[in-house]
């Protein structure tokens, strides 16, 4: 594996849940975090409670504007998708892949690497969640 350390990731969805837990453990191996997120509140918590070489940005992660002026002018070596992505509330049973959009701003934007590939400036990956109780893998 690469050696992350003093490298830059840019996490969107940073301040809360898989999105905060992932700012933590990219801290924790020694890389530079900017953590995108809506809520600066939660950004200020997550900015006080994280040991390590956190920023933050208080935006919206999919805006095409904000998704391009984070990559240029952080040049991430990571650049981690955990915001911006919609998909049906259905049943997973019933989800693929194709029924899923994956493609918010930032996977589009100047990094030139689709989730999981190698661009420009590193690597990019993608992550989705379903909201409980709106997605299930029992049958019924």
């Amino acid at each position: 594996m690469d050696d992350l350390r003093d490298q830059t990731a840019v996490v969107t969805g940073g301040s809360r849940g898989f999105g905060r837990g992932i700012v933590e453990a990219l801290a924790g191996a020694g890389m530079r975090v900017v953590a995108v997120a809506r809520d600066p509140g939660a950004l200020a918590v997550l900015a006080r409670e994280v040991k390590g070489r956190i920023e933050t940005v208080a935006a919206d992660a999919t805006d095409p504007v904000t998704a391009a002026r984070v990559i240029d002018r952080e040049r991430p070596r990571v650049l981690v998708l955990n915001a911006g992505a919609t998909g049906p509330h259905r049943p997973t049973r019933l989800q693929t892949w194709e029924t899923w959009h994956l493609s918010p701003p930032y996977g589009q934007s100047r990094s030139g690497a689709p989730s999981g590939k190698s661009g420009r400036y590193g690597r990019a990956s993608s992550t989705a969640r379903a909201k409980e109780g709106r997605a299930s893998s029992r049958r019924r």
